[in-house]
């Protein structure tokens, strides 16, 4: 595939190699992605998005290294970031080639989980905010993981789907009073305290690699 050539040249200056070729493979749902091949014979995944918002690769890049310290699943190593100025904002990934799952690949991958969420954390909040899709996410810290819930996850996406009028006014009265109820429904899950959450896990999020393990 052809790609924008100031992101070629960013991504260029930032490996020290030239990229001979690429060829288009999944990104996510707002960005595209490709794999890179090298002069070296080095091969990289590639991201990029012409309309991110600032500071999404970054914030990524950074959920990638967290989730890669824990050493419970296999993470791709993040390689470089560029901040979108005179180019698309993109992210640069170790490429992890595909493979077929071997019979205790789902059971490695629930083990991989289970043992990333037991992963400590200082408080129910993160360093810095992250995204959805496009849309920012507020990381401050709060008191519980259900005013965290409530505060940084539910209310938000709640009032943006009422201002574009996504729900009738009985339903919107219905969700906004589960919304406030949400520390108490969360009390229990508390008392073990804050862990590392890797976000959504479906199939867009799981990867199976070409030794079969779970990425």
């Amino acid at each position: 595939m052809r790609l924008p050539a100031p992101l070629v040249d960013e991504v260029e200056a930032a490996l020290g190699t030239r990229v001979r070729g690429s060829e288009s493979i999944g990104g996510d749902c707002i960005s595209s992605g490709a794999r890179l091949d090298t002069e070296r014979g080095e091969r990289f995944f590639l991201k990029w998005n012409p309309a991110s918002p600032r500071g999404l690769f970054e914030a990524e890049a950074d959920g990638l290294a967290a989730l890669a310290a824990a050493r419970a699943l296999r993470v791709p190593e993040v390689v470089a970031v560029g901040s979108g100025a005179g180019a698309p904002a993109w992210l640069l990934l170790e490429y992890v080639a595909p493979g077929r799952p071997g019979p205790d690949y789902a059971e490695a991958l629930g083990e991989g989980l289970v043992a990333l969420h037991r992963v400590a954390h200082g408080g129910w909040g993160w360093e810095r905010d992250n995204f959805i899709g496009s849309l920012r996410q507020n990381n401050l810290p709060r008191p519980t993981w259900g005013t965290f819930w409530r505060d940084a996850r539910l209310a938000p996406q709640l009032e943006r789907a009422l201002e574009r009028g996504h729900f009738r006014a009985r339903s919107a009265g219905d969700l906004e009073r589960v919304v406030e109820r949400t520390p108490e429904l969360l009390a229990d899950v508390e008392r073990e305290g804050p862990s590392l959450l890797h976000g959504i896990s479906g199939a867009g999020t799981s990867f199976r690699t070409r030794r079969a393990d779970p990425s």
